[in-house]
């Protein structure tokens, strides 16, 4: 039947699409978590170089 072969191959394509869409996700997921973890170790060594230069002064 034709109307049925339509919408089989209609579901096929969308869940197609959402494994896409999915794997989109993980992936911004992942840089977003990357990005962050950076900011992170940025914010850590400006604090090291604030105490450091602190340190340098109290001499």
């Amino acid at each position: 039947d034709y109307l049925v072969e339509q919408i089989e191959e209609l579901k096929r394509r969308l869940l197609e699409r959402n494994r896409e869409y999915e794997s989109l996700r993980r992936r911004e997921r992942r840089l977003h978590n990357d990005v962050f973890e950076r900011d992170e170790r940025v914010q850590q060594m400006t604090l090291t170089l604030t105490d450091m230069e602190a340190a340098l002064q109290d001499r």
